[in-house]
């Protein structure tokens, strides 16, 4: 919002008669030559929702206005304009008793709102700024949803889901609207019975006590929001970014495989790797030599009802000098962000990563040279990124991943209600998620640079 600065002040008081608490709001507008058209508070569900019309000022002033009657629903209210800019304001949730929203937005252009349960009726996304005229094929989005879906092959989760998208909004013809694309994947293989112990007890590892403590409330069945199955509306997202990096920048290429699983390691060459080769195999990993070898260290793992954990590696190839914004939306700090957001990440290093600590700075700096009319650099421990943007060097970039929490041995835990007990496991889970895990580092690192892309149109 050029030229106009947003401050908003809150107070809060209680209602009368067992209302909720409500929040009296007021706001300063410090303007230079600027319209405001319109401001709209949405305070959430049962809420107040209130709008007031602001003429623009032609020197800096700070014109008050009335306050704003009440705010049922605290924690915050998003404030848009008509140019779709926004502001958050926020009253302390400590003060009025009630929890923040989840979040469950990523990205500033392109951006994605994903929604939905594990156990629910369905999961999916909202797509809000895709450009419009941009081809979109429904086949293409499945194609990802399939590469990532349950029972697939003997050494995931055997919960059937067909994972079927449904395009509800933003695409006609083929071709984007330019308004909100909406994507739905009905869940069909729900089992929900199979957690009511879950919803008594605390799973280890899991996400159930730390959702509690911070919302007073969780959904049992599967990890609800903390389960994996949310990245789907993520996986759906990046199939249209894919295609919207193919129409504005053709022939990035962004490719992962499994690099490890406990201590066995795959020796892959990122400047040659091929998305057939990883595809060749049900562990998606690049080095052929080690497939049986994963493959069996998977399934004795599950005999023995235990789980496993490993590393992702993945390279951006062909990807164009200039995508970052520093200096906190640096690009390998938004990957870092995306894919330390993906479920059971524990850890994300880039280019030289950790290992660059053994290093001298003689030996670790990348020397530039010209190389065909072009910057180039003559090593890559950079791994593709200086200073928070792309260098046109290939992007490398590695996640590790914990064991899976839910294990099928008895475990200590406590109760809810603050009882020491014991739980097992029971569900269909992955013994090692890094192959199903695959296709969402992908997913995220394309809706990453789509992201950045499109920022970077904007001012060059």
């Amino acid at each position: 919002m050029s030229g106009v600065e947003l401050v908003l002040l809150g107070s809060l008081h209680r209602s009368t008669q067992g209302e909720p608490p409500s929040c009296a709001v007021t706001q300063e507008i410090v303007a230079s030559s600027v319209t405001v058209p319109e401001l709209f508070f949405d305070g959430g569900p049962g809420s107040h929702s209130v709008s007031a019309r602001f003429r623009s000022f032609g020197s800096p002033a700070i014109p008050h206005c009335r306050p704003f009657g009440k705010i049922h629903r605290l924690g915050c209210a998003v404030i848009r304009t008509t140019e779709d800019y926004s502001a958050l304001f926020a009253c302390p949730s400590r003060l009025s008793g009630y929890p923040w929203r989840m979040s469950s937005t990523f990205g500033q252009v392109f951006r994605i709102h994903t929604f939905g349960e594990s156990h629910g009726g369905g999961v999916g996304v909202v797509i809000d700024g895709c450009p419009p005229r941009i081809p979109v094929s429904p086949e293409k989005i499945q194609h990802e949803l399939d590469r990532r879906r349950p029972g697939q092959s003997e050494i995931v989760t055997p919960r059937k889901e067909s994972d079927t998208a449904e395009i509800l909004s933003g695409v006609q013809d083929g071709l984007t609207l330019g308004s909100p694309i909406a994507i739905l994947v009905r869940n069909t293989d729900q089992r929900p019975g199979a957690y009511d112990e879950m919803a008594a007890k605390y799973r280890p590892s899991h996400a159930d006590y730390t959702y509690d403590a911070k919302y007073g409330i969780r959904s049992a069945s599967g990890g609800g929001r903390a389960s994996a199955r949310e990245t789907i509306g993520r996986v759906a997202a990046a199939a249209v970014a894919r295609q919207v990096l193919d129409h504005f920048h053709p022939g990035i290429e962004i490719l992962a495989w499994v690099k490890s699983i406990q201590e066995l390691n795959a020796e892959v060459d990122p400047q040659t790797i091929t998305g057939e080769i990883i595809e060749s195999n049900i562990v998606r990993t690049g080095d052929p030599a080690m497939v049986e070898t994963m493959i069996d260290r998977i399934k004795a793992i599950r005999a023995d009802g235990n789980s496993v954990g490993g590393m992702i590696e993945c390279v951006i190839r062909n990807c164009p000098p200039g995508l970052g914004e520093p200096i906190f939306d640096k690009l390998e700090a938004d990957l870092a962000k995306a894919m330390l957001s993906i479920p059971a990440t524990k850890g994300f290093e880039i280019g030289s990563g950790f290992a660059g600590t053994l290093l001298t700075g003689r030996e670790h700096n990348d020397a530039f040279r010209m190389i065909d009319g072009k910057v180039r650099t003559t090593t890559n421990r950079s791994g593709g990124v200086q200073g928070g943007i792309s260098n046109g060097e290939n992007i490398i970039f590695r996640v590790a991943f914990k064991p899976t929490a839910t294990i099928m041995s008895e475990q200590e835990t406590v109760t809810a209600s603050g009882e020491n007990t014991e739980l097992s496991g029971k569900g269909r889970h992955d013994a090692c998620v890094l192959p199903r895990a695959v296709p969402i580092v992908e997913a995220m690192a394309t809706l990453v640079l789509t992201d950045h892309l499109l920022r970077q149109k904007a001012i060059r």
